[in-house]
């Protein structure tokens, strides 16, 4: 009985020829005749086309010679050359990139730029996707050029990736017809028209991922025209399909208006990622969007795991009472099939701090939802909401929450406190990766030396530190630390001054080192500065954080043997000296170590020999 050998049936070289890059997969072509057969076809599962030169046409019959194994396309956008459409003749594309040739960018003349409207290349790209429209499922076309010269599509081309237009005399409902099975669809740089936005909008009830970035919306009232008066609620949803949705800098259109009509009606979202355009549009000018009365088209999304959102937008000035209306309206089920791990993770973390009772346990572990009846649903875990106007309202929306947030990122907001932030790391267990402004000493402390109820950071798991310290004291005027050991209603002495500051050093590296698994630690300061409104000798002496040295507690880091990339301050007028004995000693006990970025000190020639130590043990500087 013949045995044939593994490594020669087909399936078993495409899983393995599935983790090998462009040169293995030559090499491996050239084993044997079986070999060859089989990895030349995953040879040409990914083209990607150049510029067009004098050399390109002849590889025009070796594309069409392997089009039936090419499953992603990428060419570049050039309207003079339509004829590398007509030629490819793939009929079996999954992907489909269009993307701008970088040699054409800032090259076009007068007479090309003519060419950018020019039917042909919309017309060649539309029978394209024509001929590959039973497997063609995700579909990119990104621009590079000044917007005075964006190119707009033709209705060929939105009615072969799209279908036909609801404005369009041979438009079926889409109940009738097959659905395109097309499920991605990526769109930068263009102008859309009222006919292509219809187009778009249309196929949100069979595409999955639908991302618009930097684009134009031609007609100002295009949405109103659409759906009626602003003043309005929203129209009722159709089934949609939409998962993951992305508006980025779009213009023509209101902050309000992406919201009402594109956002809202999208009720099967996973992830959403909202950008607005720094420049605000005219009606938001006019007419600030509030959130004061909750609309009735509030999005009432079951489904988002993932929420992302930035616009330094003047006019867009509400955004706490909308983070908190959303927030407010996603629901609470089961978390991820780790939950019960993660319990057991902080039940392990929780030994090694004796102060810890076992009503603060309890209340920690209640914050973790367990899955119900075997099924894992979808709850939030993403929440990113930098330089925006998060505060109050909105953290008390998102305490719902704390048990499955895994990633949050509140930097660049000034209305998130550092009080908020050490709750945050009380309260929530699952969390992974932060970045917020800035937490205070005083309210580390007051958490740790609480005799009544001391509060550890439970979320033991976390991998991203990037939360600026502030070890400066707050004014005389403000609320005095009375749970510190150090104490007392009289004015301390300098001696007492320094033995506190010294044991607070001590602490927040205590509280560090039970993190174990932190990867990355950036202890840089974000907007606003720690030293906003100090005034004198306060405001030129910089940001007062950790000292980085073995004196002052580093040692209690030697824990943290994850560590692969550490932060410190970036500007050269604020940073520290770092010693040669703490560089030493991160290379001696943070074997993952390859990245220190930030500045090292005041001083170029101390600094440089930092940098030269760390240069010549393989560790990248910034």
């Amino acid at each position: 009985m013949d045995q044939t050998c593994p490594l020669e049936i087909p399936e078993i070289q495409r899983i393995i020829g599935s983790f090998l890059d462009m040169g293995d997969l030559l090499v491996c072509a050239r084993v044997c005749r079986s070999w060859h057969e089989t990895f030349k076809r995953l040879i040409w599962i990914h083209v990607v086309l150049r510029m067009p030169g004098p050399q390109f046409p002849s590889y025009h019959e070796q594309i069409r010679a392997h089009a039936q194994h090419i499953r992603s396309l990428t060419i570049p956008y050039c309207p003079f050359q339509d004829s590398i459409l007509d030629e490819i003749g793939c009929t079996l594309l999954e992907t489909l990139n269009i993307l701008p040739p970088n040699d054409l960018v800032g090259d076009l003349s007068k007479g090309s730029r003519n060419g950018l409207r020019r039917r042909p290349f919309w017309d060649s790209l539309a029978d394209l996707i024509s001929s590959n429209k039973r497997s063609l499922r995700h579909l990119k076309l990104q621009m590079s050029i000044p917007i005075v010269q964006r190119p707009h599509p033709t209705p060929s081309f939105w009615e072969a990736a799209l279908g036909p237009s609801p404005f369009s005399l041979s438009f079926v409902p889409s109940t009738l017809l097959e659905r395109p099975r097309l499920r991605t669809l990526k769109l930068c740089r263009l102008v859309l028209s009222l006919e292509s936005w219809a187009c778009i909008w249309n196929a949100r009830t069979f595409l999955e991922t639908l991302h618009i970035e930097s684009s134009v919306i031609a007609s100002d009232d295009l949405f109103f025209n659409a759906h009626g008066d602003s003043d309005s609620a929203a129209p009722d949803a159709e089934e949609t399909t939409l998962q993951h949705l992305t508006l980025a800098h779009l213009r023509g259109m209101t902050a309000l208006d992406q919201l009402r009509c594109i956002i809202a009606p999208c009720l099967a979202l996973k992830s959403l990622c909202w950008q607005l355009h720094p420049r605000p549009h005219a009606r938001d000018r006019e007419a600030p969007l509030a959130f004061g009365i909750r609309p009735r088209w509030v999005p009432q999304w079951s489904q988002l795991e993932s929420f992302y959102f930035s616009g330094k937008n003047e006019s867009f000035h509400n955004h706490d009472s909308l983070f908190s209306v959303i927030l407010d309206q996603l629901p609470i089920n089961s978390c991820s099939s780790s939950s019960n791990n993660t319990i057991d993770h902080i039940n392990n973390n929780f030994n090694y701090n004796n102060n810890i009772n076992n009503n603060n346990r309890i209340s920690t572990l209640r914050g973790i939802p367990r899955k119900e009846n075997g099924e894992d649903n979808s709850i939030l875990r993403k929440w990113h909401t930098p330089t925006s106007g998060f505060g109050g309202k909105a953290y008390m929306s998102l305490e719902r929450h704390f048990g499955s947030i895994q990633d949050l990122d509140l930097s660049f907001c000034e209305n998130v406190t550092s009080t908020m932030v050490q709750e945050i790391l009380c309260s929530c267990p699952v969390l992974v990766h932060i970045n917020a402004n800035t937490i205070h000493i005083d309210d580390i402390q007051r958490a740790t030396h609480d005799s009544q109820e001391p509060r550890p950071w439970v979320c033991t798991r976390l991998r991203t530190w990037c939360i600026f310290i502030d070890m400066a004291p707050k004014p005389s005027n403000s609320q005095v630390n009375s749970s510190s050991p150090f104490f007392t209603k009289t004015k301390p002495s300098l001696t007492t001054r320094a033995q506190q500051y010294q044991q607070e050093q001590r602490d927040v590296f205590e509280r560090l080192a039970l993190l174990k698994d932190l990867e990355s630690l950036d202890l840089d300061y974000n907007f606003p500065r720690p030293n906003r409104g100090r005034t004198g000798q306060q405001a030129t002496a910089g940001p007062k954080t950790l000292i980085w040295d073995l004196e002052h507690g580093l040692d209690a880091l030697k824990a943290l043997t994850k560590i692969q990339t550490i932060a410190f301050i970036r500007n050269r007028a604020d940073a520290q000296h770092i010693p040669m004995a703490s560089v030493e000693w991160m290379i001696q006990h943070w074997p993952r170590l390859y990245k220190v970025d930030g500045r090292l000190g005041k001083q170029k020639a101390n600094e440089s020999m930092l940098l030269r130590l760390l240069r010549e043990c393989d560790i990248e500087t910034g």
